[in-house]
């Protein structure tokens, strides 16, 4: 289910970062079919328009090719470790702007890393 978060930002940015994070984590991959404009903009309760900005936003990023009559799909050569090194960096940065935004001290900074390895352990 596509959802649409009126805080987060402009919808046309959260359509392109969804796919972006499908990618990254396999639920889509290189060659997949997105679902066209008006399947989308129906789902997400969104204006077609809005997906169509999206969809051409990913085309000029070099993520997806449109074949008309036959829809859009994700590029076979798109460099998925690439991308997830990207998204990685700007949770990093995000994450990093925080801290300093808390004015974190060594400790708390590692305090806070540590919470997030525990987490990831089985």
């Amino acid at each position: 289910m596509w959802k649409t978060d009126q805080d987060g930002g402009p919808i046309y940015q959260q359509i392109i970062d969804r796919v972006k994070r499908q990618v990254a984590t396999g639920q889509l991959a290189p060659g997949d079919r997105l679902p066209s404009a008006r399947e989308l903009a129906a789902e997400a309760m969104v204006n077609p328009n809005t997906v169509m900005r999206s969809f051409q936003e990913l085309e000029r990023q070099g993520m997806t090719k449109s074949n008309r009559g036959l829809g859009t799909f994700l590029r076979e050569d798109l460099d998925v470790v690439g991308l997830r090194r990207e998204l990685l960096e700007a949770a990093s940065a995000r994450f990093a702007a925080e801290l300093q935004a808390l004015s974190a001290t060594a400790e708390e900074v590692d305090y806070a890393i540590g919470i997030i390895l525990a987490a990831r352990r089985p």
